[in-house]
């Protein structure tokens, strides 16, 4: 779980409904994701993403929401992840407004981390 920056992009996402209004600055409510990829992996996000060249389960990449309204585009499309920083990406939820659109975030606006669980 982390606060997403209060950016420009940020704002227009809370406009459009993607993200829910909270209490993290911006006046964001805080996202749940899956870390996806840590210091020293290598992102590639094309149609789909890829980690370490492995292509993602329910990674599509859209260029638009199911308005219409166009999608903003991550400039870290082909990259190793720097230290500090990590690749979120939702696998229960394609249209998830996650690194894809947004793109590294950085470890300290980091809330919670949670281990996966399992329920038998």
């Amino acid at each position: 779980m982390f606060c997403p920056p209060n950016s420009k992009l940020m704002q227009n996402a809370l406009k459009r409904g993607y993200v829910l209004k909270g209490v993290c600055e911006g006046g964001f409510y805080p996202l749940l994701k899956k870390v996806a990829a840590l210091q020293g992996d290598r992102v590639k996000v094309d149609k789909y993403v890829y980690i370490n060249g492995k292509k993602q389960p329910k990674s599509r990449l859209y260029t638009q929401d199911p308005k219409g309204n166009p999608l903003p585009k991550t400039k870290d499309n082909n990259i190793t992840v720097p230290k500090g920083y990590m690749f979120l990406l939702s696998d229960y939820h394609e249209l998830s407004f996650d690194s894809r659109y947004l793109g590294l975030i950085e470890k300290n606006t980091t809330i919670s981390l949670m281990k996966p669980f399992y329920i038998f």
